[in-house]
């Protein structure tokens, strides 16, 4: 197995894992495992999350939001998970729904980006 070295602590990427390594008491195989779990899962938020836009749902926009953005914030997905605030804030408000297409466009490009460079730095293939 490839860890790169000292990714949790890395302030150019747009993932921070020392809370899961913390977490996982520096076992290396553990980190792993958490790490291909976010990576399985986060795609089937943003999927739900699509969804609940195109059904203008709104009520399950702010519930998928309260789902993932606890592991977000494990994960030091800062950027993701400050467009997850401004998402749940303004999901319910349909005033705001251009606004609310915008953010989700930019958590569908954020979760991409802390997906892409997951992989890459574990040699993931998936």
């Amino acid at each position: 197995m490839n860890l790169p070295p000292d990714s949790h602590l890395s302030n150019t990427k747009s993932y921070n894992l020392q809370d899961v390594v913390t977490m996982c008491r520096g076992n290396k195989d553990l980190v792993l495992n958490m790490v291909e779990v976010f990576i399985d899962q986060i795609p089937k938020f943003i999927t739900a999350l699509n969804t609940a836009f195109i059904e203008k749902n709104r009520l399950n926009i702010k519930n998928e939001v309260h789902k993932i953005k606890p592991t977000v914030h494990f994960f030091g997905a800062f950027k993701l998970e400050e467009q997850l605030l401004l998402l749940n804030e303004k999901a319910l408000d349909a005033l705001h729904e251009t606004e609310v297409k915008v953010v989700v466009d930019k958590c569908n490009v954020l979760a991409s980006e802390v997906i892409n460079e997951l992989k890459s730095d574990y040699n993931l293939k998936k």
